[in-house]
């Protein structure tokens, strides 16, 4: 149950679920929303640390353009291709990500908190998560809902899935397979579901 103190959900899903809609609809429910990946954005920013990582450990040649932003395609292309190097980014990365996700946290200017993310590391991050979510939706549906976000090959996006892994408590499943209505009911129940 949703109870005065702070209350934090975990929403996870494959790429192309419908994590970032569920996180929209959960901010116009009062949420405070904080998105995993729009944290890498900032990190990948130039000057930040994130961009110097990337710069210092995989070389000027994944930075583009006369701002030298990290060429993200360019670096996914890679590192999902290539474990080891994977491993590598996570490594250097993640640390910076969890670091923001808990100023984040504490800055919320709501007692109820959902992330999206597709890793949840409790230690980390300083806190506990009272749920998870899991969006579920049909892998044809969510490659097409990538292809309109980003170039990306279907050999390239089975690639990333399949290298992804399911956190390991999951309290709540919604399926993402029909139109935006749908999905909202869905969402809202599973609110109501923890509403006294």
């Amino acid at each position: 149950m949703i109870k005065s103190d702070r209350y934090i959900m975990g929403v996870s899903g494959y790429l192309g679920s419908g994590k970032t809609t569920a996180l929209s609809f959960l901010e116009k429910r009062g949420f405070s929303c904080i998105d995993a990946d729009e944290i890498v954005h900032d990190l990948y920013e130039p000057g930040e640390d994130g961009w110097r990582k990337i710069k210092d450990f995989f070389g000027e040649e994944f930075l583009v353009g006369k701002d030298e932003k990290v060429n993200r395609s360019k670096l996914r292309k890679v590192v999902f291709n290539n474990v080891p190097k994977l491993k590598i980014l996570e490594k250097i990365i993640h640390p910076l990500v969890f670091n923001e996700m808990r100023k984040r946290i504490h800055r919320a200017d709501s007692n109820k908190i959902a992330i999206e993310s597709i890793k949840f590391d409790e230690k980390r991050m300083g806190t506990n998560l009272d749920k998870i979510i899991w969006i579920d939706a049909p892998r044809k549906m969510a490659y097409e809902r990538m292809v309109k976000n980003m170039n990306i090959s279907i050999e390239e996006y089975n690639t990333i899935r399949q290298l992804q892994e399911k956190p390991v408590k999951i309290d709540f499943v919604i399926k993402n397979n029909k139109g935006l209505d749908e999905f909202s009911k869905k969402v809202d129940e599973v609110i109501q579901s923890l509403v006294k």
